[in-house]
């Protein structure tokens, strides 16, 4: 089996035909190091796009949580500075938006605490849309 590193490493330098190339030697795509990072947390992280998309079609967990509870969700809205792609494939894939880390922040308290106003809004009203 491949080395975890490598996993991580082709996530985080967003290499879409190394993470396939790992993953088809069996590579875990759900594997988390001590502190509950995935490889999606660290592609999401990175604003890896192409990694982030072959790690959800791996079957990575979209709601995987770190020790601190942190969702790829989570890092993704952090690192968005009003990009939207990685967000976009995240919800598509089923990320919970109101799941909070250890401080009770979600994905929207993060746009807004960031002040990325456009992702604000887009969470807003999605959350809005999940609740009718």
């Amino acid at each position: 089996m491949p080395g975890s590193h490598d996993l991580y490493a082709a996530a985080a330098l967003n290499e879409a035909d190394r993470l396939r190339e790992l993953l088809a030697q069996g590579a875990d795509p759900n594997q988390c190091d001590e502190d509950g990072f995935t490889p999606l947390h660290l592609a999401c992280q990175e604003w890896s796009v192409d990694a982030v998309r072959v790690l959800i079609a791996a079957g990575a967990s979209v709601d995987a949580t770190t020790e601190s509870g942190y969702t790829p969700l989570i890092l993704a809205t952090f690192r968005a500075d009003g990009r939207d792609e990685v967000i976009e494939m995240l919800r598509m894939a089923g990320a919970d938006l109101r799941r909070a880390d250890v401080h009770g922040h979600t994905p929207l308290d993060i746009a807004r605490l960031t002040r990325d106003y456009s992702l604000e809004w887009k969470l807003l009203c999605e959350a809005t849309e999940d609740r009718s």
